[in-house]
């Protein structure tokens, strides 16, 4: 059974490297729409479905790869089957 994701809202931590003119970036995946980082460190994902699975590689590599650190504080969702 696959779980999907809606009307996500994920607060992270931002520790931002010497690079200043990436303190605002799209990160976009075609498949679901788009991610808006803004200068007050909070990400939002905005009301489009994404795969479980697809969610925590995300997650994963803003962890632990790139340029910027992110540190994920809180996590309110709506979980549907």
């Amino acid at each position: 059974m696959i779980f999907s994701v809606k009307n996500v809202t994920v607060t992270m931590t931002w520790y931002k490297s010497d690079d200043d003119d990436l303190n605002k970036a799209y990160l976009r995946f075609p498949s679901y729409g788009s991610l808006l980082i803004r200068s007050s460190y909070f990400i939002y994902f905005h009301s489009f479905f994404i795969p479980s699975i697809t969610l925590l590689i995300v997650f994963i590599i803003f962890s632990f790869g790139g340029h910027h650190f992110f540190r994920i504080s809180n996590i309110s969702t709506q979980m549907y089957l």
